[in-house]
């Protein structure tokens, strides 16, 4: 199963990276994928399973490309926090699980403005102010 070695040794060898690894910037509904490498741990079987908040699981499709190096993709499709759990050889690698958040899209639509400096009337040179209201329009920066 693994060569002469420890497990531990072994599996310290197994690489797992990409964006849908990152705690952040994930979107619902929005394809990403990550990269096992693990051409330095020997051959053992690889399984990999994404979990959504609420431990619904999402379909992830494991594809190799060279011997030993996999793509894992998924498209998460609620917010929340997801797990993905990585094992090699029946055993976690290397910072397994990861815990990701995943977020709504943001929704520009959504976006309220009102208030006294957006209505008719509105006179040149003379103070007013409007409110902006975003709470329904999901992840995203003022500006």
């Amino acid at each position: 199963m693994f060569r002469n070695g420890s497990l531990t040794d072994e599996l310290a060898q197994v690489e797992c990276y990409g964006p849908g690894l990152e705690k952040t910037g994930l979107l619902t509904r929005s394809p990403t994928h990550f990269t096992v490498d693990t051409r330095q741990a020997g051959q053992a079987p690889l399984d990999v399973s994404v979990m959504d908040a609420h431990y619904n699981p999402v379909d992830v499709k494991i594809t190799e490309k060279p011997t030993g190096v996999f793509n894992a993709a998924y498209v998460p499709e609620k917010g929340l926090k997801h797990t993905i759990q990585v094992n090699y050889g029946g055993v976690a690698t290397n910072n397994s699980p990861y815990r990701v958040y995943v977020s709504e899209p943001t929704n520009p639509e959504k976006v309220q403005v009102f208030g006294p400096g957006v209505e008719p009337g509105v006179k040149a040179h003379a103070p007013t102010h409007f409110n902006v209201d975003a709470r329904e329009a999901g992840p995203g920066k003022f500006a």
